[in-house]
C-alpha cells in the first residue's frame, strides 16, 4: 500500500533484530513503550517483551524500519453470542495491503505464537493478530477494547494501552462499510498510522527510538 520495497524492509528488519534487547548491560530489563500516531490521536502502549519476545521485537523492528508508517487501521471486529456471554470490539492494523485480505499479512516470515499463561487479555491489550492458524502471525496487530479472557493463552499479547483509550474508542465508533460474515467490517474512511515511536526506559534514563 505504501510502496515501500518489501524486500528491502525484510533486510532492514533482519539488520536491527539482534540489536533490539531487553536487558541493559548490568542485567537490568529494559522498558519498552509504543507511542501509535495517528490522525485521530495519539495511543501509547507499554509492551511485554518477558512474555512474548519474539512478537514483540517483530513490533519494535518493524516500527523501527518505518513499516507501519502509513499503514492503516483497516478492520473493526465485534464478536458477540449468548452462552457463554461475550462480547468484543476490536480494531486491526498493520496490513501490508491495507485491506486485511486473508493471506496477506505479512513481508515474508511468520512468527511461532508465544501463548503466556501471565498475560491477560483486558481492555487496552495488544497482541500479534493472526487468521486460521496461531503460526501466521507477522506484521498486523489487534487492540481490544473489551475485556475478553477466550483469548487467553490463545493469542500473543504484545502489550497493553496506558494512554489513549479513548482514540482507539474513536476510531472503532467511525463510520463503516458493510459487515462480512466474520464480523469484520472495514472503515469508510480508515484512519492512518502516521508513525510507531518506540522509547525505552530503564533506572537510568529515556531513550527515545525512531
Amino acid at each position: 500500500m505504501t510502496k515501500k520495497s518489501v524486500y528491502k524492509l525484510y533486510e532492514a528488519v533482519q539488520a536491527c533484530w539482534d540489536e533490539i534487547r531487553f536487558k541493559d548491560k548490568a542485567g537490568n530489563l529494559i522498558d519498552y513503550t509504543a507511542i501509535i500516531s495517528t490522525d485521530q490521536g495519539d495511543i501509547e502502549m507499554e509492551l511485554f517483551p518477558t512474555q512474548a519476545p519474539n512478537h514483540v521485537r517483530n513490533f519494535i523492528a518493524l516500527a523501527k524500519v518505518g513499516y507501519y508508517d502509513g499503514l492503516l487501521f483497516e478492520e473493526v471486529h465485534l464478536e458477540e453470542s449468548e452462552e457463554p456471554v461475550v462480547k468484543l470490539e476490536q480494531l486491526r492494523a498493520g496490513c501490508p495491503l491495507g485491506t486485511g485480505e486473508v493471506g496477506y499479512g505479512s513481508i515474508g516470515y511468520w512468527l511461532k505464537p508465544e501463548f503466556s499463561p501471565e498475560t491477560k487479555h483486558e481492555a487496552g491489550t495488544i497482541g500479534s493478530f493472526y487468521e486460521l492458524d496461531p503460526e501466521t502471525s507477522a506484521c498486523r496487530f489487534y487492540i481490544n477494547l473489551d475485556k475478553a479472557p477466550f483469548m487467553d493463552e490463545n493469542y500473543s499479547a504484545i502489550g497493553k494501552i496506558t494512554k489513549g483509550m479513548e482514540v482507539a474508542k474513536k476510531i472503532y465508533a467511525m463510520p463503516l462499510k458493510a459487515e462480512n460474515d466474520e464480523g469484520s467490517r472495514k472503515p469508510e474512511k480508515p484512519v492512518t498510522i502516521k508513525k510507531i515511536t518506540i522509547q525505552t526506559r530503564n533506572s537510568v534514563n529515556t531513550v527515545a527510538g525512531r
